[in-house]
C-alpha cells in the first residue's frame, strides 16, 4: 500500500458554465495528486447535488476526474471530496455557515481554499480502483 495526497485549491459552486439549472447544482474542483514521487497539477473533478435535496445530507454525485487515472481508490476519493465540499458550505461550514431549512441561491461562488487530504491506495498494478 502507498499514499496518495490530494491538496484542494479551489473550488466554483454552482458553475453555470458547467450547466448548473433547476434540478442539479454542479461544482468543479481543481487539485494536484501527489503519488509515488509525481506531481499531477491542476487535476478536476466536478461534483453534482440536487437542487432543493437536504444540503448536508443528500448525496453528492462524484464524476468526470480529469488530469490523473493512476493509482487510486474511488470510495476515499469520493470521500474526502464530499468532507470537502460540505465543509465549505453549511451548518458546520468553515466558509459559509446555512442553518437546516435555510433557502439560498449562491451562483459561480470560488473558494480559493488549501486543504490536504492523504489516504492509503493498493499499488499493485492493475488496481486503479476505479
Amino acid at each position: 500500500m502507498s499514499k496518495l495526497k490530494l491538496i484542494v485549491k479551489r473550488l466554483v459552486q454552482n458553475s453555470q458554465e458547467l450547466g448548473s439549472n433547476d434540478e442539479h447544482m454542479l461544482s468543479r474542483a481543481t487539485f494536484d495528486v501527489l503519488y509515488d514521487g509525481k506531481t499531477f497539477s491542476n487535476c478536476t473533478v466536478d461534483l453534482k447535488q440536487t437542487i432543493g435535496a437536504e444540503y448536508e445530507k443528500s448525496p453528492i454525485e462524484v464524476f468526470n476526474l480529469q488530469g490523473y487515472d493512476g493509482a487510486n481508490d474511488w470510495q476515499k476519493f469520493c470521500y474526502n471530496f464530499d468532507v470537502f465540499y460540505r465543509g465549505l458550505v453549511g451548518s458546520n461550514a468553515s466558509v459559509i455557515r446555512v442553518g437546516p431549512g435555510a433557502t439560498v441561491t449562491m451562483t459561480n461562488n470560488v473558494y480559493e481554499i488549501q486543504k490536504i487530504y492523504e489516504y492509503e491506495v493498493d499499488s499493485k498494478p492493475g488496481s486503479a480502483g476505479w
